[in-house]
C-alpha cells in the first residue's frame, strides 16, 4: 500500500497547531504494530514536513495518528 499527499494539502503545524503547506518530506521511516494473529505489520513511510509561516522557524514533520501514544506502534 502506497501512502501520498494531494499536492496543496495542509497538516498541523506539531509546534503552535496552525494549518501550513508541505514543504516536502522527510526520511523513510518504519513503524511496528502489534501482531494480527501470528502475521507481523509494518508501515514504511515518509511524513510530510511543513513549513508554518506563525512559527517562522525551520520545516517540522507532522505527527501522524498512528504513532501517538498507547496507539499499539512503535518506531522500528
Amino acid at each position: 500500500m502506497f501512502i501520498s499527499t494531494v499536492k496543496g494539502s495542509t497538516f498541523e503545524c506539531p509546534t503552535c497547531g496552525n494549518q501550513a503547506p508541505i514543504y516536502g518530506h522527510g526520511r523513510e521511516r518504519i513503524w511496528r504494530h502489534l501482531n494480527f494473529f501470528q502475521f507481523e505489520t509494518y508501515i514504511h513511510g515518509r511524513l510530510p514536513r511543513t513549513y508554518c509561516s506563525q512559527c517562522n522557524g525551520s520545516p517540522k514533520t507532522i505527527r501522524p495518528n498512528w504513532a501517538r501514544e498507547r496507539s499499539g506502534f512503535s518506531v522500528y
